[in-house]
């Protein structure tokens, strides 16, 4: 039994990539019932005497007579696809285009991805400001409270002040927040003088709005109940 786990393994991946092939007659191709040319997407059929002939002629490469795996593999139209896809993937970051990825290219490609993130979320940042912009473009303190409590559920702690926790983030020292700053604070929030924010307000008129709801609903139900 043990010895025949890795056939059945065999079946399995062949199965997988290849649905068109059972598992009964896995080494078949579904072309040529008689052939023994596993069949995979993208490759150049071989299962009969005159597809060999074609793909032997139009697989050779030079004046080479034996046919290496190089060479079936550059028939494979998904090779192709899949090598021209990598090619050009390998070439944003390979920048003097010599075949490689060094490790100073890679570290210069990852710091402009972090760049562009940031970018984009810096736009979302000033989207932030601008929900509550008085017309300077930046964050007052009142609208960093506001903030705080819309965006984020939090609150200074006891004794401390909304100024002293824009303070460490107001590299400018304009009293405000640009959308930078707001940026650096939400991903280095001091959480010592943070606490959590609940508005009571809000969650006694949405009780209320739902007991009167309730009760609307439960007249209209005791009305309907006595016409009938």
């Amino acid at each position: 039994m043990a010895n025949s786990l890795p056939l059945v393994a065999l079946m399995a991946t062949v199965s997988i990539l290849s649905p068109s092939i059972s598992a009964q007659n896995w080494w078949e191709s579904t072309d040529s019932p008689d052939s023994y040319e596993p069949s995979y997407y993208g490759s150049a059929s071989i299962s009969t005497s005159k597809s060999a002939a074609i793909f032997f002629e139009n697989a050779g490469s030079g004046n080479n007579t034996a046919l290496t795996l190089d060479d079936f593999l550059r028939t494979n139209s998904i090779y192709e696809q899949i090598l021209a896809i990598e090619k050009a993937r390998l070439a944003l970051i390979d920048t003097n285009n010599d075949g490689k990825a060094t490790e100073k290219e890679r570290t210069t490609f990852l710091q402009k991805l972090k760049d562009n993130e940031k970018s984009q979320q810096l736009h979302q940042y000033q989207n932030y400001i601008d929900e509550c912009d008085k017309g300077d473009g930046k964050m007052q303190a009142l609208e960093f409270e506001e903030f705080l409590q819309d965006h984020l559920n939090l609150k200074p702690i006891e004794n401390v002040t909304i100024a002293q926790v824009m303070k460490p983030f107001d590299t400018d020292n304009d009293g405000a927040l640009s959308d930078a700053e707001l940026y650096e604070f939400v991903y280095n929030k001091p959480t010592d003088q943070l606490e959590d924010y609940y508005d009571y307000n809000y969650s006694s008129s949405s009780s209320d709005s739902d007991y009167s709801s309730s009760s609307s609903d439960s007249s209209a139900y005791s009305s309907d109940y006595s016409s009938s």
